[in-house]
């Protein structure tokens, strides 16, 4: 019942925030057209991939080992762990985005796209720094600054001023989405910090840097899994075919909501148990949050596979190309809630090296297949990329948690 209650609250957290995205999604796509919302959209799938590139799996690192720092009464090592970490996040996001805006001005990518991503590299630095408050908050249990509570905060703003500006092109969006991410970052820095304090504590801070670069791995995968398929397309068919295919991305992940919102909750505890050698409870935790994420995930499921085209109108009459699509991308993300959080199970307990290399085998399918198939078929082929990748992701994954650490996630269903 207490996992049910906390993970209703943050479910609807969730679900509120995904409201508010595909508001946003919506309204862009309105707005500007699919020409203008395909350049956008091209533009935050590359920088979300360097935003996560640049975090070098220290994120991940803080929901880990945070909350070993946090059980005693002294919380000062906490934060002196996530000062240091954040540091290092925010050096290699300069780099990094210094180097995308330097590939931008040398060609990288067509004329259209260079103002949109050379202001969101701008804006990238205090995303990350907004990203890893979020994540100190969610490993110490503090929700007023959780990473759920800064992007519904974010896009609640970015929506009121895209009302009130009306833009009309896609670096009008941008430079609205740099300066509120900024602002953002540094309220949530400061809100975390507050009281400053100096941490005389003798208790060891350092990082785990073997860890963080296998964490880093599989968060540059899964990322690539995510939004490299729409960087893909941005080199091989139009803007307006890079806005549908991204509108249909983002409806699909609504199946996914449940399982999002899972990980939230139960990252922290999957760590604490296997720390503690409780089996036991972290499979009576995991049997819970299977059933629950079940429940929860067929009823968006059905709408989209009955009501593909109605669903993407609301973007616009020319986002229905896309129906076929969705159809593809809801079954692929029905497949990877029902596996249940298998991923974040081998993350939690030190297992970062097997998923890296399902992550690999994933990644790798779903690049051979965008480049055979997108050519022939379009978005369509790009929906069947994805789809295929995840299967054989979420497959090799369900099988590494059996052989690992003895539970079939597919099996807690019914047992």
């Amino acid at each position: 019942m207490k996992l049910a209650s906390k993970l209703s609250q943050v479910t609807s957290l969730k679900v509120l925030a995904a409201l508010l995205a595909f508001t946003l999604d919506w309204y862009i796509a309105n707005q500007l057209g699919p020409n203008e919302a395909g350049v956008y959209f091209f533009s935050l799938s590359t920088i979300m991939i360097v935003s996560v590139l640049s975090r070098l799996g220290l994120d991940n690192l803080l929901v880990r080992d945070i909350p070993k720092l946090h059980e005693s009464q002294d919380s000062l090592p906490a934060r002196k762990f996530w000062v240091k970490t954040t540091s290092w996040g925010a050096l290699s996001t300069i780099v990094c985005s210094s180097l995308l805006w330097l590939a931008t001005k040398h060609g990288f990518v067509g004329d259209d796209y260079n103002q949109p991503l050379t202001l969101m590299c701008l804006g990238a630095v205090s995303f990350n720094i907004m990203w890893f408050a979020g994540s100190y908050a969610q490993a110490t249990h503090r929700p007023s600054t959780t990473i759920v509570l800064q992007g519904l905060l974010l896009q609640s703003v970015l929506i009121c001023s895209l009302y009130l500006s009306s833009p009309s092109a896609a670096f009008q969006v941008a430079m609205l989405w740099m300066t509120i991410a900024t602002v953002l970052a540094f309220a949530s820095f400061a809100a975390l910090a507050w009281p400053l304090r100096v941490s005389r504590s003798r208790q060891p801070t350092k990082i785990d840097w073997a860890a963080a670069k296998l964490m880093w791995g599989n968060q540059a995968l899964a990322v690539g899994q995510n939004y490299g398929t729409t960087v893909v397309l941005g080199f091989m068919v139009s803007a307006a075919e890079i806005a549908w295919f991204y509108a249909a991305n983002r409806v699909s992940i609504a199946i996914a909501l449940i399982l999002f919102a899972l990980n939230t909750i139960i990252a922290p505890r999957i760590s604490v148990f296997f720390a503690a050698s409780d089996m036991e409870g972290m499979k009576t935790l995991l049997r819970r949050s299977v059933r629950l994420i079940a429940l929860v995930a067929t009823p968006p499921l059905l709408v989209l596979l009955v009501y593909p085209v109605e669903v993407l109108q609301i973007f616009g009459g020319s986002y229905a190309g896309a129906a076929s699509a969705l159809q593809i991308l809801a079954l692929a993300q029905l497949l990877n809630v029902l596996t249940g959080p298998v991923g974040i199970c081998l993350l939690m307990c030190g297992q970062e090296r097997v998923l890296l290399m399902s992550s690999s085998i994933g990644f790798l399918t779903l690049f051979l297949m965008c480049v055979s198939l997108v050519p022939l078929m379009g978005i369509t082929g790009a929906a069947i990329a994805v789809a295929f990748s995840k299967i054989v992701t979420n497959g090799l994954n369900v099988w590494l948690v059996r052989k690992r650490l003895g539970v079939f996630m597919p099996g807690l269903l019914i047992r």
